[in-house]
């Protein structure tokens, strides 16, 4: 990328690690917005018991938890290597 302070330990491996989380949370995000929707509309009954914000917040905080949990390698496997006198963040393994 040509951004230095991405190529420091620490930096390195937290970047990797969100870029997995992101990625995690991205998908699952749609899929719940879907779940609403087919909530919404297939089930307008249920939509006060099942779409409410704090469930919400819980379902986010969940899926946050279990994103970290699937994806904490990359702060074992990731590392500033010097690639031609050049510091590159990659993974390894």
């Amino acid at each position: 990328v040509g951004v230095q302070w991405f190529n420091y330990h620490g930096v390195c491996q937290i970047l990797v690690l969100v870029t997995y989380v992101s990625a995690f949370m991205s998908v699952w995000m749609v899929v719940m917005v879907t779940f609403e929707n087919y909530v919404c509309i297939c089930h307008p009954q249920l939509v006060t018991k099942l779409c409410t914000a704090r469930r919400a917040q819980l379902v986010i905080l969940l899926l946050l938890v279990l994103s970290t949990l699937c994806y904490h390698f990359p702060v074992w496997t990731s590392h500033v290597v010097l690639i031609s006198n050049v510091s590159v963040c990659t993974e390894v393994g």
